[in-house]
Formats: C-alpha cells, structure tokens, sequence
C-alpha cells in the first residue's frame, strides 16, 4: 500500500473520478508517497492553484496530477469542452501548478530541486479516442480505458512511472535521478507540504467548536444573519458602527471556506485590509483576505510604482485590472466562489472598482453567492455625489433575486458613555443606535480636556496617555486619532522620547497614531481625539461619529479652548 497523505478523503465534497483514483493509487508500491487535495493558493498570489494528487516515486521523480470527473470530453482547436461546457485546459491547470510546487520547492528546499516533476491528466470516468493537440502528447492524458487497462493487466503504477520517464525524456530541461529520493528527503517534503493540505479530520471538530463559540457570543440580533446567510444567496446587512458587522463577515467567510468554498474576504480600507489579512492568516488558503487593490494586484500580477498616487489607483491602475481581466482563463484563475465585503460602503459609491470586483465573482452580482457589510446609513462621504452613487447601486443589488437585507441596530462594541457623546457631536439626534449591549459604563470613559494655545495641545497629549497608563493600558492599546492629516497632527509633534509612537499598521510597540479616515473598521481599547475644533461641514461633524465608536472602553478629546462653548453646546444637543 502506497502512503497516502492524507489517509482519507472528504466523501461529501471529493469528486468521484477523484475518489476513483485514491483507491486506484493506494494500491501502489509502499515506498510511494502520494499527497492529494492541495491548495497552492498560498504560493501563487492567491490564484486557484490546486494539485490533485502528487505522487512521489523515489526512484523516478514526480507526477503533479489533474484529476477530472467529467464523463464527455471534447478538444476543438485548442478548445476544451468538458460534459459540453467550454473549460480550462487540464494540461494548464497541471502545468501551472507543478511550476508553483518546483517554485517554492527551489525556494525553501533547494536541495530537493533536483527532482523533476512532470504533469500528467486522467479522466476517471471518460472514454474517447486518443486525444492529440499541439499542446500536448497523447500519453499525457489517460481516459477510463486505459486507467482499466493498467489494473486489470496489473501495470497501472508501471504505466505511471513510465509517464514520468516519458515526461523527463520529452522535457529540454528536466533530467533523471542519479540516486532516488531518500527517506530523509521525503520527510522534509511531507513536511513541508502540510499547510497545503485543504482539510483533516481534526479541523471539522474545530470548525464545530468555532460555530458553537461563535453562536454563544452573537447575541439575539446577530445570530439570524448566518441562517439567512445560509437560505439566501445574496445579503446585504446594514448597520451602523459597533454593530458586529466585521464579526459576522469573518465568520460566514469561515463557513464558507469550511464548505470547501473559495471565498474572498476584501475591504477597501489599507490598514483594516491588513488586519483582516492578518487575522485570517491562520484560516487555510480557501480564504482570500485583504484590500480588494492589493488581492487585484496580487493575483493579476500588476507592479506598483513605489510613488503610485491616488491619481494611479483611481485610473492607471483599473485600466490595467481592467485589460487583464478581459482574458477568460485569467479571470477565471482569479475568481471567488463566495465574496464577502466589508465596509462596503466604499466599494458601492466607486463604480469602476465595483464592476471589476464583479468581475472576481463566478457568476457576478446577479448569479453569485455574496454577502455586503456596511454602514449604509450613517456612514460618511465627503459630497452628496457619492452618497447617491451609493444609494443607487444599493437599490440595484436589493433588486437582484434571492438578495435579501437585513439590518443590525443593537451596539455592541461602545458603551453609552462613549456611543452617545458621539452621535451628539456629529448631530445624529435620530435613534441611531436600538440599544447598547455593553450598558452605560462611567464617567471615566469619556472625558475632554481643552488647551489654550496650540503649542500646548502635545503637551496635553503626554498627559492624556500618560493618566491611561496609569489606570493599566497599555502604550499598544491607545490609538490617537486626529481630524488632520497625521503629518500635521498632534502626536507628530511629540518628541520621541517622551512618548514612543508609531503610525497606524506599523509593527513594533509603542501608541499608534494617524488620521479619523485611515483607522475607519478598526478598533482600539482607548482613542483619544485630537485637533478637535468645530466642524464647518456634515462631513467634519461626521469624523467624530467614526472616531469615537473605534473605542471598546474610552475616549478622550482635546479640544482648543476657543472651541469650547460650542462643544459643550454640542453634548447637550443644543
């Protein structure tokens, strides 16, 4: 019996042909090592790359294996056409992902590059008459009658290795081995391929430990969006902040890569995005998570100029997305079975950005399985253009069939002390918020402090920070978030050795600090606002409502002294 690795496989979501040639495969000398279900995503710029099955013959080499289930098979010009429908050549699936595998192989064990790997496709459950193409030999593609042929006439490991041989003697660059493989070297490869492998036994009890967790922690008003999640295809859940919007994108992106889904999990905010990508870094490579910019650039392979300016991003950089995306196998290469934003306010109010992520999605927005996260309601544009752009494409999506809405009110991150100081300085004197899961908290939660000159406001900064030190915060749970732009903040003006700060999603310890914009989806146990004045537009009164409901515990607000009357004004609704 050959080792196979995994020892089994999912019956539920493994295709019959595969499951057809994991029983024919085990049967192979107990010297092979035999790897199947392997997600390279993770070493191809988040493009679907997988391996079927990848034999290791010590002897001979390498066999990285497309297997397909299809039962009619038909090569036209170049064309495939599987059980009717126009596809991917299988030969190019295999070829892409033993580069991927030699690639990173080279890469983190050089001295197994010596191996050499050779594609080779099989289709379990089709007969047809020999295949040739420009492409490819024939003896690279086996059909029903020829994987029968080798069992019943007891060479089919036989026919293998001579495929691999044939693959060696055909290839310009590979060559055979002048020693096989050792056992040494198998165990590094076993090894090394681990974090491929797309599922074990022991993830399915995790994953039903996770669900239980999480639906202990979702409260009454969350827990019926992972149900309609499940019945509908299509939901847009609406809420304002603190409402565990983020929460349930993270989880129904888990529930879909525990489907064996394919799943994107995009924002369009840079420093939420590597957060997102960060705390999903754990979760397998089904889950593509990140900035819809970077995952575009990633998988489409576009360089980014290193003084690339938003005049690059809003025009440059679409045009090119745009004219790769056009080729039907590269988009193919890139799509999403599932796609889950968040914040998706600011993907809707951008109509080019929102066709090409159309483009990631099988099926687009009409026929696909997605699910939009946002502040639809309260969240802040800086002209009403956006804001009906927004609306508009809002209206579109609630039009498609089986898409449903549903709307999230309960706050469940700020406590009333914080959320509602908030909401009055922003002017929102409507029932933003249904209730706060958190209760009132005290009066130490939110406090301001004003400074008579300007000069004076880093000084008052050191103090603020320094009396949340005291009461046991510490420097990495502080966040300073400011109405300017960070260069022109006041945490900038900090000396280094009074306070060591950091910008926001910069590694190391110390107070991170930056713009109310930059840090929109995140959150921090302490936020203190600063270069607060009065605000001249909806569009400044709005930052207070997104920079104070970043807290989980308290906020703190520096205010110029000449601005005082107005806000204390403001907290009493007047």
């Amino acid at each position: 019996m050959a080792q196979m690795i995994p020892d089994y496989f999912d019956d539920e979501n493994t295709p019959p042909g595969e499951r057809d040639f994991f029983y024919w495969l085990s049967k192979c000398p107990a010297e092979w090592l035999i790897f199947h279900s392997l997600d390279l995503q993770a070493w191809n710029r988040s493009k679907q790359t997988e391996i079927d099955f990848l034999v290791v013959i010590p002897e001979t080499g390498i066999l990285c294996i497309e297997v397909k289930s299809h039962e009619r098979v038909i090569v036209s010009n170049g064309a495939w056409l599987l059980n009717g429908k126009k596809h991917k050549s299988p030969l190019k699936q295999a070829e892409d992902a033993a580069k991927t595998f030699v690639r990173r192989v080279r890469e983190a064990l050089p001295e197994l590059a010596r191996i050499p790997v050779v594609r080779h496709v099989v289709f379990p459950r089709a007969a047809f008459d020999v295949l040739h193409g420009i492409e490819f030999n024939a003896w690279e593609i086996w059909d029903i009658g020829k994987c029968l042929s080798g069992i019943e006439n007891n060479c089919f490991c036989d026919d293998l290795v001579n495929v691999l041989k044939s693959g060696i003697k055909h290839s310009t660059y590979l060559k055979p081995l002048d020693h096989p493989v050792s056992q040494r070297d198998l165990k590094k490869l076993e090894q090394f391929m681990r974090p491929t492998f797309k599922s074990t036994s022991v993830d399915k009890v995790h994953q039903e430990l996770r669900q239980l967790k999480m639906n202990q922690l979702l409260h009454d008003q969350q827990k019926p969006v992972l149900s309609l999640f499940e019945k509908q295809e299509r939901l847009i859940l609406n809420g304002p902040a603190g409402t565990g919007k983020s929460l349930i994108a993270v989880e129904i992106a888990r529930r879909m890569r525990d489907q064996k889904l394919r799943t994107g999990l995009l924002c369009f905010n840079r420093h939420m995005g590597n957060n997102l990508e960060k705390q999903m870094s754990d979760d397998g490579p089904l889950i593509i998570a990140g900035t819809i910019h970077a995952k575009l650039a990633e998988m489409l392979e576009i360089t980014i100029p290193s003084n690339a300016t938003s005049e690059f991003w809003d025009s440059e950089f679409l045009d090119i997305a745009e004219n790769k995306l056009i080729n039907d196998e590269v988009k193919s290469d890139c799509q999403f079975q599932v796609l889950v934003i968040d914040e998706a306010q600011d993907l809707l109010c951008r109509p080019r950005l929102f066709e090409l992520v159309e483009l990631l999605l099988d099926g687009g927005f009409e026929k696909g399985r997605w699910m939009f996260a946002g502040d639809f309601s309260y969240q802040i544009f800086a002209n009403d253009t956006d804001r009906n752009i927004l609306h508009q494409k809002l209206e579109s999506l609630r039009s498609i069939p089986r898409t449903v809405m549903y709307d999230l009110r309960d706050n469940c991150r700020n406590y009333k002390m914080v959320g509602n100081p908030g909401l009055l300085l922003s002017e929102m004197h409507d029932e933003v918020y249904s209730s706060y899961m958190r209760g009132d908290g005290n009066h130490e939660f939110f406090n301001a402090s004003f400074y008579s000159k300007e000069k004076s406001q880093p000084d008052l900064l050191i103090k603020a920070i320094q009396q949340h030190i005291d009461r046991g915060t510490t420097m990495d749970d502080i966040v300073v978030l400011s109405f300017r732009s960070p260069d022109k903040s006041a945490a900038s003006k900090v000396a280094n050795n009074q306070i060591p700060f950091k910008r926001i999603g910069e590694s190391g310890h110390g107070v991170a600090y930056g713009s109310i914009h930059e840090f929109k989806g995140l959150e921090s146990n302490v936020v203190i606002l600063t270069d607060v004045h009065e605000p001249e537009d909806s569009f400044e009164r709005d930052l207070f409502y997104v920079g104070m409901t970043r807290a989980l515990f308290s906020v703190s607000i520096l205010v110029s002294q000449s601005d005082q009357a107005w806000f204390l004004r403001a907290l009493k609704g007047e």
